[in-house]
């Protein structure tokens, strides 16, 4: 594999999972409607998230400033990886509960912390890149919603719904674990790599 498309492929698979934890989540609302009744996860979860989301935006220039591309994604990335086998974890173990609901708000928000400084770091990294990279990113969003959707429909076809079989989230949230490992994995070649330390390091703002 060629330089440039070592590139493009590591760029692609950020694309996939820069939206994989909350598109794992978001499918998996049934779950944790189940596991928390009369609690509407669907309408609660989102809050925290996207107000995480704005908290970022706002002091991303900042962050910037002081910690790398690359700590910020990988970082994020193992954030993220983390913040979800958690989810999972309080809500098999503390179901019912309103001790084990509000933990699950703190980890939407540390989810939408995680996802959106890794996001905004791809975001940022393209941006020295070639036209052909930016393009590459885009395609692997949409890719990964459509992987998700998909991989969620095959495990249910298989194992039954998931409000019902454990065994069927375990699995769909460990493929998506999986997933950003091979992330983390590609992207620590990538700051290795000749293009970052020509093309996006020379950019980067932190001391």
């Amino acid at each position: 594999m060629t330089v440039d498309s070592f590139t493009k492929f590591t760029f692609l698979v950020n694309g996939v999972s820069s939206l994989l934890g909350w598109n794992i989540v978001l499918a998996c609302f049934d779950f944790f409607s189940e596991q928390f009744k009369g609690r509407e996860p669907a309408t609660y979860f989102p809050v925290p998230l996207f107000a995480a989301y704005v908290f970022i935006v706002l002091i991303y220039n900042e962050m910037q400033k002081c910690i790398s591309y690359r700590k910020m994604i990988l970082w994020g990335l193992l954030g993220t990886n983390v913040t979800l086998a958690a989810m999972v974890v309080i809500a098999l173990l503390l179901p019912q509960t309103t001790a084990g609901y509000v933990i699950e708000l703190f980890l939407c928000f540390s989810l939408g912390a995680c996802s959106n400084t890794t996001q905004l770091s791809f975001f940022a990294m393209i941006n020295y890149l070639s036209t052909g990279t930016v393009s590459t990113y885009n395609i692997g969003t949409a890719v990964g919603s459509v992987i998700t959707s998909l991989t969620r429909i095959i495990i249910l076809s298989i194992a039954g719904s998931s409000s019902s079989n454990i065994v069927a989230i375990l699995i769909y949230f460990a493929i998506g674990l999986l997933m950003n490992f091979i992330d983390i994995f590609l992207n620590c070649r990538f700051f290795n790599s000749e293009v970052y330390e020509s093309k996006v390091r020379p950019h980067e703002l932190h001391s």
